[in-house]
């Protein structure tokens, strides 16, 4: 009976151990299964905390460009009101005021203020401030020419002013546009993730310019006082404290934690005035961005107390709602996209008419070409007559030189437009370059019957340095503009008047453009300049070109440092006022002697293998070469110049020209198969590149493939001159005949 007894105990202590183990083996499993849900958890949280930010990050890219936008168009406004105040048509004070209190409705802007040389400041009704900084903050405008101001959250824009006009007996010296920034965040309507975000825009120090007003709750002096007391764990590479990245104009993307609240931080940088830098925070809870999280954290907490029976099927079934839940979140991702790509949309909205340039250039390019063809039909009625057969060659000379900078104005319109347009400087003849012009637009009014004045003043200084092809342009897309939106038989009227100038060693000119014709309303004068606008009316919708004329004129002036002025009036006709500075050239310049020289210069005797495809280019080489002395011989493509070349005795040819784009076998190609030959005179022959690929990249490619120089078409006779003597020089290889 013992024995029995101590079995049953003994069985009874094994089934406990096994119920031991089973249930040590189930709390592990339990235990495992609850940190590997937690693990993934957390990973998910991360990623989803990731993907967030960056979506966030992009809207706060997005309220960075309006903001920097809408400040800029405090400088646009205030520039427009300073040329309207210094044109001074005489009228009254009261009437200057109107026009204020109409500009500020029109742009949405707080206030316009004028100040005057006693330290009056009065606004856009007239009323005189009683602002005891106005004295010094228009002294500060007056020495800069244009100078910023925030005060609360009010932040001014002033430009100095010079004209006769006075206010209150004392001259008005400078006019500031105010805008309130204090409700610039609000304006712009920001909806993302059901408004429950709060944004900021701060100075560099953190200290608040405005907010939004949809979280009161978040409301603060300075941000960094506000992110005291919790912690900041970044979501980006940096590790640095916020007031060093701030300090450093970085951008960031962090998560602030403070008691159960926990936010996304993102700060953006903004560069809305000179000099300065703010920035722009962006604080949303993450409750309400990743709304799913917390419910999944709750779901892995509840299933780790599940016993280990159904642990396979609680496998089962998180998959499955893993699965739902990733197939929620890509669906909640997508709206979100949805969002980002309205918002995208409407910020590049006014970029999107870019794109359709290329296709609508001929409004740009057609009035050169009409000179280069007209007065070559001209020439030809009239060669018999020297004096003007030199008149015509002259103008389509020039015109041909307007057109090549119109092409290379069409590859070079995105810098236009980003502000990084390059100037040259070189030296000309004002009275020349006037009358070349006159002479590009007289026969396009003399086949509309419209009469063209020309009324140059007497100028001081004809000799000037600057970039004469950009001012070119400028008056021949306003005398152009002129002539299409004039009726048959209507009358315009140009002229060029020298101004004092305030700066020792410039001239300045006054341009003025005025016609009869069908004019501009007034509501469109004010986009006028913008690209692509077009009056869309009447005899102007059926004129042919982009709209992108005066854009281009608008922005060239402006890069020149001069500025343009429009007055108007429907049915009556439009006057475009150009006001521009050049350097003055002390001395007329004369022709060097020693190119004068150089150009005698003969090749008689000297034999030249011209490798071109295009019969125009290889007859106009042909004539240039020939009246040099050479005796030329032609290929039209890369293979029969090499067949060519092989073919002839050593030093056959003195020098091949060699054209880019070929059929079949290319200029490189072929110039690289000349050196390698292994013929005695590979390695000397001279090779000059004759192509109208003429970009740097272009001549580099010239020189690799084994080229001595690079000549680029139009061919300019001189230079091809130059490039031939000092090709033949180097290779020991020219006779120099004089007068011939």
């Amino acid at each position: 009976m013992r024995a029995v007894i101590e079995q049953k105990g003994t069985g009874k202590h094994s089934i406990l151990r096994d119920y031991a183990v089973l249930f040590l083996i189930a709390l592990g499993s339990v235990m495992i299964l609850v940190l590997s849900l937690n693990s993934l958890s957390r990973s998910y949280e991360k990623n989803t905390e990731q993907g967030s930010a960056s979506h966030l990050l992009e809207i706060n890219h997005q309220i960075q460009f309006s903001i920097e936008s809408t400040i800029s168009d405090s400088r646009r406004i205030a520039d427009s009101l300073k040329s309207y105040i210094e044109e001074d048509s005489g009228e009254s004070t009261d009437q200057l005021f109107q026009h204020m209190a109409a500009e500020k409705n029109i742009w949405g802007i707080q206030e316009i203020y004028l100040y005057t040389q006693d330290g009056i400041c009065a606004d856009s009704t007239g009323t005189v401030q009683a602002d005891l900084n106005a004295t010094e903050f228009a002294a500060e405008i007056v020495r800069g020419k244009n100078a910023y101001n925030l005060s609360k959250s009010q932040l001014k824009y002033g430009v100095a002013v010079s004209t006769g006009r006075q206010m209150n007996g004392s001259p008005i010296v400078a006019v500031s546009v105010a805008r309130d920034l204090g409700s610039l965040l609000d304006n712009m309507d920001i909806r993302s993730f059901g408004g429950s975000g709060a944004f900021y825009l701060t100075r560099q120090d953190g200290v608040r310019v405005s907010q939004t007003h949809n979280d009161y709750s978040l409301s603060t002096y300075n941000i960094l006082s506000l992110l005291e007391g919790g912690s900041l764990t970044p979501l980006d590479s940096s590790s640095d404290a916020i007031e060093t990245s701030m300090a450093a104009a970085q951008e960031r993307i962090l998560i602030y934690q403070k008691g159960s609240g926990r936010y996304y931080v993102i700060m953006t940088p903004v560069q809305a005035v000179p000099g300065e830098v703010w920035y722009l925070f962006c604080m949303i809870s993450t409750s309400a961005v990743n709304q799913d999280i917390d419910s999944f954290s709750r779901s892995a907490a509840r299933i780790s107390i599940v016993d280990i029976c159904v642990i396979l099927v609680l496998f089962l079934l998180f998959f499955l709602y893993n699965q739902k839940k990733t197939r929620r979140y890509n669906e909640s991702l997508q709206k979100r996209d949805e969002e980002l790509s309205e918002m995208l949309v409407l910020a590049d909205s006014a970029n999107k008419a870019k794109t359709e340039f290329l296709s609508n250039v001929s409004h740009d390019i057609r009035t050169p070409l009409n000179a280069v063809i007209n007065m070559t039909a001209f020439a030809q009625k009239d060669i018999q007559d020297p004096e003007k057969l030199s008149q015509y060659l002259k103008i389509i000379q020039v015109s041909s030189n307007h057109l090549l900078s119109l092409i290379n104005d069409v590859l070079d319109m995105s810098r236009i437009e980003s502000g990084r347009l390059k100037l040259t400087s070189q030296v000309f003849d004002l009275g020349d370059d006037l009358q070349s012009i006159v002479g590009i637009i007289r026969p396009l009014c003399d086949r509309k019957s419209q009469t063209l004045d020309c009324r140059i003043d007497d100028l001081q200084h004809r000799w000037l340095k600057g970039d004469v092809l950009r001012v070119n342009q400028v008056l021949i897309n306003l005398l152009n503009n002129a002539s299409k939106f004039t009726q048959d038989g209507g009358r315009i009227q140009f002229s060029a008047t020298e101004l004092p100038s305030i700066k020792e060693g410039t001239a300045a000119f006054r341009f003025a453009v005025q016609d009869n014709g069908i004019g501009i309303r007034e509501e469109d004068q004010k986009r006028i300049f913008e690209p692509f606008t077009r009056v869309q009316e009447g005899h102007a919708a059926h004129v042919e070109g982009t709209g992108l004329g005066l854009a281009i004129t608008n922005n060239i002036v402006h890069a020149m440092g001069g500025t343009i002025a429009l007055q108007s009036e429907l049915g009556k006709g439009s006057l475009f006022t150009v006001e521009l500075y050049f350097d003055i050239c002390p001395e007329q310049p004369s022709a060097s002697g020693q190119a004068a020289e150089d150009m005698n210069m003969r090749f008689d005797g000297k034999r030249a293998l011209v490798v071109e495809d295009n019969e125009i280019n290889r007859i106009i080489a042909d004539t240039i070469l020939e009246s040099w002395g050479f005796q030329t011989d032609n290929a039209e493509n890369g293979n029969d110049a090499l067949k060519d070349y092989l073919g002839q005795n050593p030093y056959h040819y003195d020098v091949i020209y060699m054209d880019i784009q070929m059929p079949g076998m290319d200029g490189y190609e072929t110039a690289k198969a000349i050196r390698a030959s292994g013929k005695e005179d590979a390695a000397e022959i001279a090779i000059i590149a004759m192509t109208a690929n003429v970009f740097s990249d272009d001549v580099e490619k010239a020189r690799a493939a084994g080229m001595n120089a690079h000549v680029g078409k139009p061919i300019s006779p001189e230079e091809l001159h130059a490039v031939t003597r000092n090709a033949l020089q180097k290779a020991g290889n020219i006779n120099r005949e004089e007068g011939k």
